[in-house]
């Protein structure tokens, strides 16, 4: 997917950034370039050292003072060089200053030498000499610097280089977990009082990125020019989750055969404080012409046919007030479990569509099928309630007879909403003032049961991307007390990336893996490979089923799956729940015979959570 750049960028950059100068902090930085690799046996010169002066003048354009910049290109970049300039240069900083280290040259993939990591290799920057700094050792470098900056000051870290994704993996906000275990880290106190840390990484820590070649015919690093040229658009309302995603837009416009990584907390103002974090939103895979595109997200997702969505510009967290740039629906073609089709109801540019924010304005549950009995006295209320749920197809109102939800109104005039084993889903009063709120909640905690239950069944028979999923539990797991080892096999013939949903007693719809603070790149198993994680915390009685995803593509359902935690202990756990709540044979359990299994591989875990 190529996109047209217009040939002025180079001349007008520098004309167009404002800056964001502060002067209540310092900024310090340290820009590292790598050309030429002569000592180094084995490894090619390459040209990226064009980059050096294009992303000193973007700093200095947004508040770095030029006597704060300190450059090391070539001979000066040795490993002693390198690691002598952060700790001297970097090292001048003060509680609330803000500091950046720069590095574009050659990275590699070497064998972890403390067994510390998920796939068993460290990734690591090349100085000229070869002498290698490993990611242990840049984050170790970099957790004093944030000792010295504080929790009011921030680090930012862009390493431009082949195999830098998780390339600061050693701070405690990575991947890097002890014997691969998903017991929750207790940070120490002297870690809340370290500046937060936010790193952009050119791509995957398994992948190779590409030099570019710029409108001025000279070549760059990726994540060097995509960082520069996505500065030019900053404001002080920026966030760093708002630039990395117009840098991905700028990289993928080169090429797509690598994928630019960034971790730490992006829901920071750039060189500034936080903000709160974004409502859930999706980006698109490839606009196929000005109403239509393809999105990363699906049914798993909850972007089912129907779905009603709305875009908008980049870093745009509060939608009130807020004029969209289109509104549109997912097409009912083309859905997979992880990808569908957005049609939009009006023509929108290109560069607009491609870099969008992508909202739920209105879910759809088109292709479930749940009843609901309504035990409601109150006439007004029930009439509502009846209005709101005749907007989707997939939920049945009956009035007697058996029915897998009943919505019960209390004396006290409230609206419960009970599974078919009892088990109490939701509750609301419906007040004069919060109607149409409380109403979109019902339907909405309907939606989320029929998602979980669409979720609890879906099995792709004969899939290519299958992998060996098996858990050791005793014979029941006591809530809050005991814990599972569970093993994946990647049995397929070519790697695999992965995710584990976790759907509870009470139908809360969770990512298990990876954890909030974990890459997405990092779980991915080659053919063959096996992986091993402790689950411990199972605190909500009943059916526990674990849902094994895995695709040949990159997969994060993080950010559409709810992020709750593991949830409140529930009342009381679902027996048999899919074969009992569905008590129509001829009822349709869902999309999941639209799939023939050629694009992901699941597998099932099924345990039970006792007192």
């Amino acid at each position: 997917m190529k996109r047209h750049i217009k040939p002025h960028f180079i001349l007008a950059f520098f004309l167009s950034i404002t800056t964001l100068a502060s002067a209540q902090s310092q900024k310090l930085a340290l820009l590292v370039g790598i050309d030429h690799y002569e000592r180094v046996k084995d490894i090619k010169n390459l040209e990226v050292c064009n980059g050096i002066p294009l992303m000193r003048q973007t700093l200095i354009a947004k508040g770095f003072p030029e006597e704060n910049i300190l450059v090391l290109t070539n001979e000066q970049a040795t490993r002693q060089g390198i690691r002598d300039a952060i700790k001297s240069h970097l090292g001048q900083a003060k509680p609330g200053d803000m500091v950046l280290f720069h590095f574009t040259g050659h990275g590699v993939q070497i064998p972890d030498d403390n067994k510390e990591e998920i796939d068993k290799l460290d990734e690591a920057i090349v100085p000229v000499d070869g002498k290698l700094i490993r990611d242990d050792e840049l984050s170790e470098l970099f957790d004093h610097i944030r000792m010295k900056v504080g929790a009011t000051g921030q680090v930012l870290v862009v390493l431009d280089a082949c195999h830098s994704g998780t390339g600061m993996r050693g701070h405690h906000n990575s991947r890097k977990i002890d014997n691969a275990s998903l017991r929750e880290i207790n940070i120490p106190t002297a870690e809340k009082d370290l500046a937060p840390l936010v790193a952009f990484f050119s791509c995957q820590p398994q992948e190779q990125s590409l030099q570019v070649l710029a409108e001025d015919n000279k070549r760059y690093g990726p994540l060097t020019y995509a960082f520069c040229r996505a500065m030019q658009l900053a404001s002080p309302q920026t966030t760093y989750r708002g630039l990395f995603d117009r840098i991905s837009w700028i990289v993928a416009g080169y090429s797509t055969k690598f994928n630019p990584q960034a971790e730490g907390d992006l829901d920071q103002l750039l060189f500034g404080g936080s903000v709160h974090a974004p409502p859930t939103y999706f980006k698109t895979y490839t606009v196929i012409n000005g109403q239509k595109a393809r999105i990363h997200g699906g049914l798993l997702s909850g972007l089912n046919p129907g779905t009603e969505v709305v875009l908008y510009p980049i870093d745009t967290r509060d939608t009130a007030g807020v004029v969209p740039l289109a509104t549109g629906f997912v097409a009912d073609n083309n859905a997979s479990l992880t990808e569908c089709d957005i049609q939009l109801n009006q023509k929108l540019p290109f560069d607009q569509f491609e870099q969008a924010w992508i909202f739920i304005r209105r879910r759809s549950f088109s292709g479930y099928d749940v009843s609901v009995r309504l035990d409601i006295s109150d006439t007004e209320a029930k009439r509502a309630v009846q209005e709101k749920l005749s907007t989707l197809s997939a939920i049945h109102q009956v009035d007697a007879g058996p029915s897998e939800l009943l919505l019960h109104q209390t004396p006290q005039k409230k609206l419960q909403l009970f599974s078919a084993d009892s088990t109490l889903l939701f509750e609301t009063i419906l007040s004069v003032h919060k109607l149409e709120l409380s109403l979109d909640a019902l339907r909405d905690a309907i939606g989320n049961y029929a998602q979980a239950q669409f979720l609890r069944s879906l099995e792709l028979d004969g899939s290519p991307y299958a992998m060996v999923f098996s858990i050791a539990v005793p014979a029941q797991l006591r809530v809050n007390r005991d814990s599972a080892l569970i093993t994946i096999t990647n049995t397929s013939k070519e790697k695999l990336y992965y995710n584990i949903l976790d759907i509870d007693g009470s139908n809360r719809v969770t990512v298990l893996i990876p954890g909030e603070k974990w890459l997405a790149g990092d779980l991915v198993l080659q053919p063959g490979q096996t992986i091993k994680y402790t689950i411990e915390s199972f605190n909500t009685l009943g059916k526990e089923v674990l849902k094994l995803i895995s695709t040949p593509t990159l997969l994060d359902l993080r950010g559409a799956v709810n992020r709750r935690g593991r949830g409140k202990p529930g009342r009381s756990f679902m027996e048999n729940l899919f074969q009992d709540t569905y008590i129509s044979e001829q009822r349709t359990r869902g999309p999941v015979l639209k799939y023939k299994g050629n694009e992901a591989g699941v597998a099932t875990l099924v345990f039970e959570v006792v007192k």
